[in-house]
């Protein structure tokens, strides 16, 4: 008598789950959030390390879980917001690697977790406010021989340190202004006019989440010559409030006959063409002039306060419609170097 062969069932494959129902393991408890501010940081689909370890960063017992701070001005250079908010009685932190190249470099495992805390350390009230101008020397015209940025591909030549630095100081700032959308805290950010960032796939991601969840998106132009700058320098400006169109400005006459070109060197080849490039004095424009400092405070400590809370049901609708999984769009940053520098402390 002949034996059949038994086939052995084979084990059943665990259907996978959609990122919808992705468990996260986490609650807003976990984050020191309410509910709400839990469901709106969700929404921009930060990756699922990004939430532990804003969770890690709540529970440990090597930071304080105080909010003291009413402005935190993130790449602040010589200081000029932060003294004019001193001076009105606000206490204030500036945030900025030539301080302290280790513990304020935003590309550091160490000063991301301190801006994070940063961010965390703010109050919960409507002007609480945090500022970036967050480093545009890859993102301007005069560079982009050398970055290969242009519309058609943002992100530049990626091959190249540099720019891989500047995405993700980028990208890491996106994740900061989500942070603040989320606790519905008031934000900024100024760039050259020319710079490429507000097309970066973070920015955009942030923009797009924040149009969805019917949050503002503000945009407006200033010139820094207007302010007693030396150079004209046309500035765009980003924020979630209406207080940057306080900032517009004409530049006087007089303003305009004191301007000079300072950092930009023209060339004029043999045959008459002309060649304009950033010179060595192009730094020094960045840097904030005390008028700009007193018009950013004025601007958002006097004007009048938006709300900026996000109703229950368009968030409902948007974890119905749009998938909760990590986004695309974070790749840039590398976020894995500081979780493990979070592992070693625990």
């Amino acid at each position: 008598m002949v034996k059949r062969k038994t086939k052995t069932p084979r084990p059943r494959r665990r259907k996978k789950e959609s990122p919808k129902c992705l468990p996260l393991r986490l609650s807003h408890d976990d984050l020191g959030l309410t509910d709400q501010e839990f469901r709106v940081l969700q929404c921009f689909g930060l990756p699922l390390i990004a939430l532990h370890m804003l969770a890690w960063m709540h529970c440990t017992n090597l930071l304080k879980n105080v909010r003291d701070l009413d402005f935190v001005d993130f790449f602040c250079g010589v200081r000029s917001i932060v003294n004019a908010m001193v001076t009105r009685g606000k206490r204030a932190a500036g945030y900025d690697a030539l301080q302290d190249h280790r513990m304020q470099n935003m590309n550091t495992p160490e000063g991301f977790i301190c801006a994070m805390q940063w961010i965390r350390r703010l109050k919960r009230r409507r002007r609480s406010a945090a500022w970036f101008a967050t480093v545009c020397s890859t993102w301007i015209w005069c560079c982009r021989g050398s970055t290969h940025r242009h519309f058609g591909q943002v992100e530049g030549d990626e091959w190249s340190f540099e720019v891989r630095e500047a995405n993700c100081m980028a990208s890491r700032t996106c994740m900061l202004i989500a942070m603040l959308y989320s606790v519905r805290a008031a934000w900024g950010l100024e760039q050259p006019a020319s710079s490429l960032m507000s097309e970066f796939r973070s920015f955009r991601r942030v923009r797009k989440t924040a149009a969805l969840l019917k949050m503002s998106w503000h945009e407006t132009d200033v010139h820094m010559g207007a302010y007693n700058a030396r150079t004209l320098k046309p500035s765009t400006l980003y924020s979630n409030r209406k207080f940057i169109y306080s900032l517009e400005r004409d530049v006087t006459p007089e303003q305009r006959a004191n301007l000079d070109s300072t950092g930009v060197c023209t060339v004029v080849y043999k045959n008459g063409k002309k060649q304009v490039n950033g010179g060595p004095k192009l730094k020094e424009t960045q840097s904030y002039t005390p008028e700009f400092g007193n018009a950013v405070a004025s601007a958002i400590l006097d004007t009048e306060v938006e709300d900026g809370k996000v109703a229950p049901d368009v968030v409902s609708a948007f974890f119905d419609q749009y998938d909760l999984g990590e986004a695309p769009e974070w790749q840039d940053l590398r976020l894995e170097p500081v979780w493990e520098f979070m592992r070693k402390l625990a």
